[in-house]
């Protein structure tokens, strides 16, 4: 019964380390366009930011799914 949600919580997981991951970077990212103030870092910094929201976002509807069994 368990072994059926090990993916899931698997997928959660990986998800939401993700999602942990690109936060950081973009926040890195915009102390670096503090600092130097280049454009491409901007683009960068709210890719990672919404990279950061997908991965949240998924994860979350697999948690949602998760309860729903």
């Amino acid at each position: 019964m368990a072994r059926q949600f090990v993916p899931i919580v698997v997928i959660v997981v990986l998800l939401l380390s993700g999602a942990v991951f690109a936060f950081f970077e973009a926040i890195y990212l915009r102390d670096q366009f503090r600092e130097i103030g280049e454009g491409k870092i901007a683009l960068w910094m709210w890719v990672f930011f919404i990279v950061s929201g997908v991965f949240a976002g998924a994860a979350i509807a697999f948690i949602a799914m998760l309860f729903r069994r």
